[in-house]
């Protein structure tokens, strides 16, 4: 009996490894705020900006998130307030060049995941 199940367990993980490595898929598509920083070139700089504000921003939701004196839905909706304030914030440091980068980066990602969800749909 146990060398059945030992036999199935192995069986299992083997299908498990084949399925993960299909031929002619890439293994990890790039994360898309690593390709954005790459096409928008930021100055080291503009990095330490950046990570500054990010940091700042994770604070005040994580606080948001604590505060018990809201409800879901207040916390939803300051929580997308204070998401828009600190993309303002982040979009203020880009130069116009940088801007324009930006929105090409955002409309190619978007395209891509519309061509993805076509796809998922027809398949």
């Amino acid at each position: 009996m146990k060398n059945k199940f030992t036999h199935l367990i192995r069986a299992t993980l083997l299908m498990a490894a084949l399925a993960l490595t299909v031929p002619g898929q890439a293994a990890e598509p790039a994360p898309a705020a690593e390709t954005q920083k790459s096409a928008l070139a930021l100055t080291e700089d503009q990095k330490a900006q950046m990570k500054v504000l990010k940091s700042e921003e994770k604070q005040a939701l994580a606080a948001l998130k604590a505060d018990s004196s809201l409800s879901k839905g207040e916390v939803r909706s300051k929580s997308a307030t204070l998401k828009a304030e600190y993309k303002a914030k982040r979009n203020a440091l880009l130069s116009p060049e940088q801007k324009t980068a930006r929105q090409e980066h955002m409309k190619k990602l978007r395209d891509s995941r519309v061509k993805k969800a076509g796809a998922d749909t027809k398949g």
